[in-house]
């Protein structure tokens, strides 16, 4: 598993990932977590490199480009609540 902020830097970083264990599965790194957690999200100082999009999912590619034009498009791993972290890795572990 791979858990990341969810900003254009994490998903460069998944999309690499990817290249090597293309059955990486990622946590608490989509548009649903994002939205539910949209409070907490700060500004992304600098985006990323657009090229990695090619390697991305289509959801992951969707996310990339709604970051790219927030003006908070950044949620940092650390910032969301315990238990959701919790109940995530739970749920990949056991799954």
């Amino acid at each position: 598993a791979y858990w990341g902020d969810i900003d254009t830097w994490g998903l460069a970083m998944l999309a690499t990932a990817r290249q090597h264990l293309p059955r990486l599965h990622s946590l608490l790194m989509d548009r649903t977590t994002f939205d539910t957690h949209a409070h907490l999200a700060v500004t992304e100082s600098a985006h990323a490199n657009p090229a990695f999009s090619g390697r991305w999912s289509p959801e992951a590619a969707a996310l990339d480009q709604h970051l790219r034009h927030l003006p908070r498009g950044r949620l940092e791993q650390e910032f969301l609540p315990a238990d959701v972290v919790a109940h995530a890795v739970r749920a990949w572990q056991f799954g």
